[in-house]
Protein backbone atom coordinates (compact mmCIF):
# COMPACT_ATOMS: atom_id res chain seq x y z
CA UNK A 1 0.00 0.00 0.00
CA UNK A 2 2.71 2.45 1.02
CA UNK A 3 5.14 1.63 -2.52
CA UNK A 4 2.19 2.56 -4.44
CA UNK A 5 1.01 5.79 -2.78
CA UNK A 6 3.51 8.23 -3.80
CA UNK A 7 2.17 7.52 -7.26
CA UNK A 8 -0.91 8.08 -7.01
CA UNK A 9 -0.62 11.41 -5.07
CA UNK A 10 1.75 12.73 -8.52
CA UNK A 11 -1.37 11.05 -10.55
CA UNK A 12 -3.65 12.98 -8.88
CA UNK A 13 -1.72 16.58 -8.71
CA UNK A 14 -0.93 15.71 -12.69
CA UNK A 15 -4.86 15.48 -12.85
CA UNK A 16 -5.54 18.56 -11.85
CA UNK A 17 -2.49 21.04 -13.40
CA UNK A 18 -3.99 19.62 -16.41
CA UNK A 19 -7.78 20.45 -15.80
CA UNK A 20 -6.77 23.94 -14.54
CA UNK A 21 -4.66 24.39 -18.21
CA UNK A 22 -7.33 25.80 -20.67
CA UNK A 23 -7.95 24.05 -23.64
CA UNK A 24 -5.41 25.86 -26.39
CA UNK A 25 -8.78 25.60 -29.09
CA UNK A 26 -12.80 26.59 -28.86
CA UNK A 27 -15.06 25.05 -30.83
CA UNK A 28 -16.98 26.82 -33.77
CA UNK A 29 -20.06 25.68 -34.71
CA UNK A 30 -21.34 27.78 -37.48
CA UNK A 31 -24.61 28.36 -39.63
CA UNK A 32 -25.32 30.38 -42.38
CA UNK A 33 -29.08 32.02 -43.09
CA UNK A 34 -30.30 33.59 -46.32
CA UNK A 35 -30.82 37.46 -45.32
CA UNK A 36 -33.92 37.85 -47.37
CA UNK A 37 -35.89 35.13 -45.75
CA UNK A 38 -33.96 34.00 -42.72
CA UNK A 39 -34.16 30.45 -44.00
CA UNK A 40 -31.08 28.13 -43.45
CA UNK A 41 -28.86 27.14 -45.63
CA UNK A 42 -27.97 22.96 -46.01
CA UNK A 43 -26.13 20.69 -47.71
CA UNK A 44 -23.69 23.06 -50.01
CA UNK A 45 -20.20 23.60 -50.80
CA UNK A 46 -18.88 26.60 -48.93
CA UNK A 47 -14.90 28.34 -49.45
CA UNK A 48 -14.16 29.84 -46.40
CA UNK A 49 -11.53 32.16 -45.36
CA UNK A 50 -10.79 32.93 -41.33
CA UNK A 51 -8.31 35.57 -40.36
CA UNK A 52 -7.13 36.16 -36.98
CA UNK A 53 -7.00 40.27 -36.86
CA UNK A 54 -4.61 39.91 -33.89
CA UNK A 55 -2.28 37.64 -34.83
CA UNK A 56 -2.99 38.43 -39.07
CA UNK A 57 -2.98 34.98 -39.76
CA UNK A 58 -5.27 33.55 -42.38
CA UNK A 59 -6.76 30.22 -43.26
CA UNK A 60 -8.51 29.07 -46.14
CA UNK A 61 -10.91 25.85 -46.61
CA UNK A 62 -13.83 24.17 -48.16
CA UNK A 63 -16.60 22.85 -46.44
CA UNK A 64 -19.86 20.84 -47.19
CA UNK A 65 -22.70 21.86 -44.77
CA UNK A 66 -24.40 19.05 -43.88
CA UNK A 67 -28.17 18.88 -43.59
CA UNK A 68 -28.44 20.30 -40.21
CA UNK A 69 -26.71 23.64 -41.62
CA UNK A 70 -24.24 23.02 -39.20
CA UNK A 71 -20.23 22.93 -39.67
CA UNK A 72 -17.80 22.68 -36.88
CA UNK A 73 -14.62 24.12 -36.54
CA UNK A 74 -11.38 24.69 -34.05
CA UNK A 75 -10.62 28.29 -33.16
CA UNK A 76 -8.33 30.06 -30.57
CA UNK A 77 -9.77 33.14 -28.76
CA UNK A 78 -9.81 36.69 -29.49
CA UNK A 79 -11.45 38.49 -32.90
CA UNK A 80 -11.81 37.19 -36.42
CA UNK A 81 -13.23 38.10 -39.88
CA UNK A 82 -14.80 34.91 -42.14
CA UNK A 83 -15.18 35.57 -45.51
CA UNK A 84 -17.17 32.89 -47.08
CA UNK A 85 -18.84 31.98 -50.50
CA UNK A 86 -21.51 29.08 -51.16
CA UNK A 87 -22.20 27.50 -54.00
CA UNK A 88 -25.21 25.43 -55.08
CA UNK A 89 -23.91 22.97 -57.24
CA UNK A 90 -27.60 23.24 -58.98
CA UNK A 91 -27.11 26.57 -60.15
CA UNK A 92 -24.13 27.49 -62.74
CA UNK A 93 -22.50 30.17 -60.76
CA UNK A 94 -22.43 31.05 -56.85
CA UNK A 95 -25.06 31.20 -54.71
CA UNK A 96 -24.11 33.50 -51.63
CA UNK A 97 -21.67 35.91 -50.02
CA UNK A 98 -20.95 37.02 -46.97
CA UNK A 99 -17.85 38.57 -44.72
CA UNK A 100 -18.06 39.20 -40.92
CA UNK A 101 -16.50 39.81 -37.84
CA UNK A 102 -16.86 37.96 -35.12
CA UNK A 103 -15.68 37.23 -30.99
CA UNK A 104 -14.41 33.90 -29.43
CA UNK A 105 -14.11 34.64 -25.61
CA UNK A 106 -11.37 33.09 -23.78
CA UNK A 107 -13.61 31.30 -21.08
CA UNK A 108 -16.00 29.81 -23.98
CA UNK A 109 -15.06 26.65 -24.72
CA UNK A 110 -18.22 26.42 -27.40
CA UNK A 111 -19.22 29.15 -29.61
CA UNK A 112 -22.59 28.80 -31.71
CA UNK A 113 -22.20 31.88 -34.45
CA UNK A 114 -25.74 32.20 -37.34
CA UNK A 115 -24.28 34.57 -40.26
CA UNK A 116 -26.53 35.97 -42.02
CA UNK A 117 -25.54 35.96 -46.09
CA UNK A 118 -26.60 37.75 -49.33
CA UNK A 119 -27.49 36.01 -52.31
CA UNK A 120 -25.71 36.58 -55.10
CA UNK A 121 -24.97 35.94 -58.82
CA UNK A 122 -22.49 36.78 -61.68
CA UNK A 123 -22.80 39.72 -65.02
CA UNK A 124 -21.07 39.47 -68.03
CA UNK A 125 -21.40 42.23 -70.58
CA UNK A 126 -19.85 44.39 -73.75
CA UNK A 127 -19.38 48.29 -74.22
CA UNK A 128 -20.41 49.16 -78.04
CA UNK A 129 -20.94 52.32 -79.71
CA UNK A 130 -23.82 53.38 -82.26
CA UNK A 131 -21.63 51.26 -85.05
CA UNK A 132 -22.50 48.26 -82.82
CA UNK A 133 -18.18 48.38 -82.52
CA UNK A 134 -16.97 47.14 -79.15
CA UNK A 135 -15.21 49.96 -77.19
CA UNK A 136 -11.98 48.74 -75.30
CA UNK A 137 -10.60 50.77 -72.09
CA UNK A 138 -14.39 52.20 -71.75
CA UNK A 139 -14.94 53.44 -67.86
CA UNK A 140 -17.11 51.65 -66.38
CA UNK A 141 -19.71 51.98 -62.70
CA UNK A 142 -21.48 49.70 -61.24
CA UNK A 143 -24.47 50.92 -58.98
CA UNK A 144 -26.00 47.90 -57.34
CA UNK A 145 -28.55 46.86 -54.63
CA UNK A 146 -26.09 47.05 -51.53
CA UNK A 147 -22.62 47.28 -50.77
CA UNK A 148 -20.23 45.83 -53.42
CA UNK A 149 -18.33 42.15 -52.20
CA UNK A 150 -16.04 41.73 -54.78
CA UNK A 151 -13.94 44.85 -56.73
CA UNK A 152 -15.81 45.84 -59.42
CA UNK A 153 -13.98 46.34 -62.96
CA UNK A 154 -13.42 49.77 -63.79
CA UNK A 155 -12.71 49.65 -67.17
CA UNK A 156 -13.54 46.76 -70.63
CA UNK A 157 -10.53 44.79 -71.35
CA UNK A 158 -9.10 44.46 -75.15
CA UNK A 159 -11.99 42.93 -76.58
CA UNK A 160 -14.36 45.69 -75.13
CA UNK A 161 -15.99 42.85 -72.66
CA UNK A 162 -16.12 42.82 -68.05
CA UNK A 163 -17.45 40.49 -65.78
CA UNK A 164 -18.43 40.98 -62.07
CA UNK A 165 -19.05 37.89 -59.46
CA UNK A 166 -20.71 37.80 -56.55
CA UNK A 167 -22.67 40.97 -57.48
CA UNK A 168 -25.83 41.44 -55.33
CA UNK A 169 -29.14 39.77 -56.15
CA UNK A 170 -31.98 42.38 -57.15
CA UNK A 171 -31.49 45.66 -59.35
CA UNK A 172 -28.22 47.03 -60.94
CA UNK A 173 -26.94 49.75 -63.16
CA UNK A 174 -24.04 49.22 -65.08
CA UNK A 175 -22.79 52.62 -66.78
CA UNK A 176 -20.08 53.22 -69.22
CA UNK A 177 -17.99 56.17 -70.58
CA UNK A 178 -15.60 56.52 -73.46
CA UNK A 179 -14.60 59.29 -75.04
CA UNK A 180 -17.27 62.02 -74.42
CA UNK A 181 -19.69 59.34 -75.13
CA UNK A 182 -21.97 57.47 -72.11
CA UNK A 183 -24.69 54.46 -72.05
CA UNK A 184 -26.16 53.03 -68.98
CA UNK A 185 -28.19 49.81 -68.67
CA UNK A 186 -30.09 47.97 -65.81
CA UNK A 187 -30.31 44.42 -65.37
CA UNK A 188 -31.31 42.45 -62.50
CA UNK A 189 -29.23 39.17 -60.81
CA UNK A 190 -30.55 36.44 -60.04
CA UNK A 191 -29.61 34.45 -56.99
CA UNK A 192 -26.72 31.87 -58.91
CA UNK A 193 -27.30 32.83 -62.19
CA UNK A 194 -25.07 34.74 -65.05
CA UNK A 195 -26.66 37.67 -66.47
CA UNK A 196 -25.33 39.25 -69.87
CA UNK A 197 -25.26 43.15 -70.54
CA UNK A 198 -24.69 45.17 -73.30
CA UNK A 199 -24.27 49.15 -72.62
CA UNK A 200 -24.39 51.40 -75.29
CA UNK A 201 -22.52 54.67 -75.69
CA UNK A 202 -25.66 56.38 -77.28
CA UNK A 203 -25.40 59.44 -75.28
CA UNK A 204 -22.93 62.45 -74.73
CA UNK A 205 -21.08 63.80 -71.61
CA UNK A 206 -21.00 67.31 -72.55
CA UNK A 207 -24.57 69.38 -71.30
CA UNK A 208 -25.87 72.33 -73.01
CA UNK A 209 -24.28 74.36 -70.12
CA UNK A 210 -21.19 73.38 -70.62
CA UNK A 211 -20.99 73.82 -74.25
CA UNK A 212 -21.34 77.42 -73.56
CA UNK A 213 -18.53 77.19 -71.66
CA UNK A 214 -16.48 75.91 -73.79
CA UNK A 215 -17.24 78.73 -76.64
CA UNK A 216 -16.72 81.35 -74.47
CA UNK A 217 -13.45 79.67 -73.18
CA UNK A 218 -12.36 79.21 -77.05
CA UNK A 219 -12.96 83.15 -77.52
CA UNK A 220 -11.28 84.48 -74.70
CA UNK A 221 -8.69 82.54 -75.93
CA UNK A 222 -8.77 83.49 -79.23
CA UNK A 223 -9.05 87.09 -78.21
CA UNK A 224 -5.95 86.80 -76.19
CA UNK A 225 -3.59 84.69 -79.18
CA UNK A 226 -4.66 88.19 -81.55
CA UNK A 227 -3.51 90.55 -79.00
CA UNK A 228 -0.28 88.84 -78.48
CA UNK A 229 0.30 88.20 -82.19
CA UNK A 230 -0.67 92.29 -82.25
CA UNK A 231 2.04 93.33 -79.84
CA UNK A 232 4.63 90.83 -80.93
CA UNK A 233 4.99 91.88 -84.68
CA UNK A 234 5.41 95.85 -83.38
CA UNK A 235 8.29 94.78 -81.21
CA UNK A 236 11.77 95.36 -83.75
CA UNK A 237 14.01 92.11 -84.56
CA UNK A 238 17.16 91.84 -83.80
CA UNK A 239 19.35 91.27 -86.16
CA UNK A 240 20.89 87.08 -86.66
CA UNK A 241 22.93 85.30 -89.00
CA UNK A 242 21.28 83.54 -91.59
CA UNK A 243 19.34 80.40 -90.36
CA UNK A 244 20.56 77.13 -92.28
CA UNK A 245 17.75 75.70 -94.28
CA UNK A 246 15.73 73.45 -92.47
CA UNK A 247 16.68 69.71 -93.23
CA UNK A 248 14.05 67.64 -95.22
CA UNK A 249 12.16 65.50 -92.81
CA UNK A 250 12.56 61.82 -93.97
CA UNK A 251 9.88 59.82 -92.58
CA UNK A 252 10.83 56.23 -91.61
CA UNK A 253 9.06 53.59 -92.73
CA UNK A 254 7.60 51.51 -90.05
CA UNK A 255 8.52 47.93 -90.46
CA UNK A 256 5.59 46.04 -91.65
CA UNK A 257 3.99 43.54 -89.06
CA UNK A 258 5.16 39.78 -90.32
CA UNK A 259 2.67 37.37 -90.82
CA UNK A 260 2.20 34.71 -88.44
CA UNK A 261 -0.32 32.54 -89.26
CA UNK A 262 0.40 29.97 -92.40
CA UNK A 263 -1.60 30.54 -95.24
CA UNK A 264 -4.02 27.66 -94.07
CA UNK A 265 -4.65 29.45 -90.81
CA UNK A 266 -5.14 32.79 -92.66
CA UNK A 267 -7.97 31.07 -95.10
CA UNK A 268 -9.83 30.03 -92.46
CA UNK A 269 -9.73 33.15 -90.05
CA UNK A 270 -11.39 34.61 -93.26
CA UNK A 271 -14.76 32.23 -92.91
CA UNK A 272 -14.78 32.76 -89.11
CA UNK A 273 -17.71 34.66 -86.83
CA UNK A 274 -16.76 37.26 -84.77
CA UNK A 275 -16.67 35.49 -81.68
CA UNK A 276 -14.64 32.48 -83.28
CA UNK A 277 -11.78 35.01 -84.02
CA UNK A 278 -11.28 36.68 -81.18
CA UNK A 279 -11.45 32.87 -79.62
CA UNK A 280 -7.87 31.94 -81.98
CA UNK A 281 -7.07 35.64 -81.55
CA UNK A 282 -6.81 34.80 -77.57
CA UNK A 283 -5.02 31.50 -77.95
CA UNK A 284 -2.45 32.91 -80.24
CA UNK A 285 -1.77 35.04 -77.46
CA UNK A 286 -1.15 32.87 -74.65
CA UNK A 287 0.57 30.38 -76.18
CA UNK A 288 -1.64 28.27 -78.19
CA UNK A 289 -3.86 27.27 -75.00
CA UNK A 290 -5.77 28.28 -72.22
CA UNK A 291 -8.99 27.62 -69.94
CA UNK A 292 -12.45 27.90 -70.49
CA UNK A 293 -12.87 30.03 -67.33
CA UNK A 294 -9.49 32.45 -68.24
CA UNK A 295 -11.38 32.85 -71.75
CA UNK A 296 -14.79 33.64 -70.76
CA UNK A 297 -13.28 36.21 -68.25
CA UNK A 298 -11.30 37.65 -70.31
CA UNK A 299 -13.48 38.02 -73.57
CA UNK A 300 -16.73 38.45 -71.71
CA UNK A 301 -18.59 36.04 -74.01
CA UNK A 302 -21.28 33.96 -72.45
CA UNK A 303 -21.31 30.31 -71.40
CA UNK A 304 -23.70 28.82 -73.70
CA UNK A 305 -22.22 31.05 -76.65
CA UNK A 306 -18.25 30.24 -75.99
CA UNK A 307 -19.40 26.22 -75.78
CA UNK A 308 -21.47 26.71 -79.22
CA UNK A 309 -18.25 28.10 -80.59
CA UNK A 310 -16.05 25.56 -79.48
CA UNK A 311 -17.84 23.02 -80.84
CA UNK A 312 -17.31 25.30 -84.14
CA UNK A 313 -14.19 25.58 -84.39
CA UNK A 314 -13.79 21.61 -83.38
CA UNK A 315 -15.70 20.60 -85.99
CA UNK A 316 -12.90 23.04 -87.86
CA UNK A 317 -9.64 21.44 -86.37
CA UNK A 318 -8.88 24.75 -85.10
CA UNK A 319 -8.90 23.49 -81.82
CA UNK A 320 -9.30 20.70 -78.99
CA UNK A 321 -11.26 20.84 -76.12
CA UNK A 322 -9.88 18.58 -73.38
CA UNK A 323 -11.92 17.63 -69.95
CA UNK A 324 -9.67 17.98 -67.31
CA UNK A 325 -11.96 17.00 -63.66
CA UNK A 326 -14.28 20.21 -63.79
CA UNK A 327 -12.15 22.37 -66.37
CA UNK A 328 -12.10 22.67 -69.61
CA UNK A 329 -8.71 23.26 -71.46
CA UNK A 330 -8.18 24.58 -74.87
CA UNK A 331 -5.48 24.19 -77.50
CA UNK A 332 -4.94 25.56 -80.80
CA UNK A 333 -4.37 22.08 -83.29
CA UNK A 334 -1.25 21.37 -84.48
CA UNK A 335 -3.37 20.99 -88.14
CA UNK A 336 -4.68 24.95 -87.84
CA UNK A 337 -0.77 25.79 -86.63
CA UNK A 338 0.63 24.00 -89.77
CA UNK A 339 3.17 22.20 -87.46
CA UNK A 340 1.30 18.51 -88.83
Amino acid sequence: MSRWFPLAVLLAISFVAAQEEPYPFAVLFLSFRDIGNNALIPDVPASLQFTNLDLGTRTRMTRLIDNDGLSRYELKAGNWELEAVLDDQRTPEADYFVRTVFLIEPENFVTNLSVFTTPVGSLEGTVIDRANNRISGAALEFSCKSDQHSAYPIETNQFGAFSADLVPEGKCRVSAAYEGKVGTEEVKVIRGELVDVTVNLDRSIISSRSNYWFIGSGVALLLVAIVGVFIWKRKPKPKTHAEPSPQPIVEEKKEEKKEELNPRARDIMATLSENEVAIVKFLLGNNFESTQAKMRNALGIPKTTLARAFLSLEEKKVLTVEKIGKMKKVVLTDWFLGKD
